[in-house]
């Protein structure tokens, strides 16, 4: 970040209240906050709608946040409904939960979020943000667009650009450690089960955490998450892939996505911000650290960033802090319970827990 005193340039392009960079759920949230008192500009790096590598399973917290809105039919996939079940696969052991998601297409939901977005906000896509300058009490913030590079004043920056966020590094200077995914699109059988599946293998590969698979309409979902600085990620994931195909018939492969999730081991890990630049949803921080659970994070953190910006024209960052403080103990309690997850024993404890315990721990995690 660069600093620089005196009036704004001339040669600035166009001048808003607020710039959100991404177009995501946290990005949409904010964005749709902050235009009912001011102008907002909302920018991504990629085509519109975007397509993101992602689960697309709605937690009850998401589908809380999201009812009132009346999210449309076209965006759910068959079946409708995940139950969670998660799935030794070295002992067999398998426990289906009471958590249920809904099951979306998350390029549809990604769609439908940004159409909430009110027609006042100026929509940018393929518009990456660079960096920015403090000029006295204003922000000049520098993008890339396909019109070419374009600077743009305002008096609030909120990076919503999820786990590699260009804004987060720009104030950190550094990047955070994030886990990878990757994850396979697959044709689907009738021996595919409607359930969202955590596995766990034994001796698959260094730094494997663990796989996913959900159904997906004509399509199934699989995925595997890998440890950061983890090697060998391609061919680990086709080993995974080769010891399910042992015990499940899977269709031809579709297509492979990556994709990159923060590592949040610690309340240390969540980084809101500093002066008028502010941080929401992944960004900040803010993913499940023990089930990589994003989406209800993004929706919540974006809204609550945006409310605090709208109703506290001074100071944003100090309101965002005080009405983010809930979801903050949420991620550190989460976070106390990793290691319940990530070894041996915590597995056997887990196999060994009545289903009620089991389903009402899971639904925290």
């Amino acid at each position: 970040m660069d600093k620089g005193e005196g009036p704004l340039p001339q040669f600035l392009t166009e001048e808003f209240d607020a710039v959100v960079v991404g177009a995501g759920p946290a990005g949409c949230m904010a964005a749709r906050r902050i235009a009912s008192h001011m102008r907002v500009l909302l920018i991504d790096s990629s085509p519109l709608p975007r397509s993101k590598p992602c689960g697309g399973a709605l937690n009850p917290y998401s589908w809380s946040f999201l009812r009132d809105f009346s999210p449309p039919s076209r965006l759910f996939l068959d079946p409708e409904e995940v139950s969670f079940r998660w799935l030794d696969f070295d002992s067999g052991v398998s426990r289906v939960t009471r958590l249920e998601f809904k099951n979306v297409s998350r390029e549809a939901f990604d769609e439908w979020v940004l159409s909430l977005v009110p027609l006042s906000v100026s929509v940018r896509a393929e518009t990456r943000f660079l960096g920015f300058e403090e000029r006295g009490k204003e922000l000049v913030v520098t993008l890339d667009s396909p019109e070419g590079p374009l600077k743009v004043g305002t008096r609030y920056l909120i990076g919503a650009d999820g786990p590699l966020s260009p804004v987060r590094r720009s104030l950190l200077g550094s990047d955070t450690p994030t886990y990878a995914c990757i994850q396979d699109w697959v044709e689907r059988t009738n021996s595919v089960h409607p359930y969202f599946d955590c596995i766990r293998m034994k001796d698959v590969g260094k730094g494997h955490a663990y796989t996913y698979t959900v159904p997906k309409g004509d399509a199934v979902l699989v995925g595997s998450v890998f440890y950061p600085g983890a090697t060998g990620q391609k061919g680990t994931h086709d080993a995974v892939l080769g010891r399910l195909s042992e015990r499940v018939e899977f269709g031809k492969r579709l297509k492979r996505e990556s994709a990159a999730a923060l590592q949040v081991r610690s309340r240390k890990d969540i980084f809101l911000g500093r002066g008028n630049v502010l941080l929401a949803g992944e960004a900040a921080g803010f993913i499940s650290p023990t089930s990589g659970e994003g989406i209800s994070y993004a929706l919540t953190t974006g809204d609550t960033c945006g409310r605090a910006i709208a109703s506290n024209g001074h100071g944003g960052l100090a309101g965002y802090e005080r009405l983010i403080e809930p979801a903050v103990k949420n991620i550190s309690r989460k976070a106390r319970k990793l290691a319940l997850l990530e070894y041996r024993l915590g597995h056997a404890i887990l196999a060994g827990m009545p289903l009620s315990v089991l389903s009402w721990m899971t639904k925290r995690l």
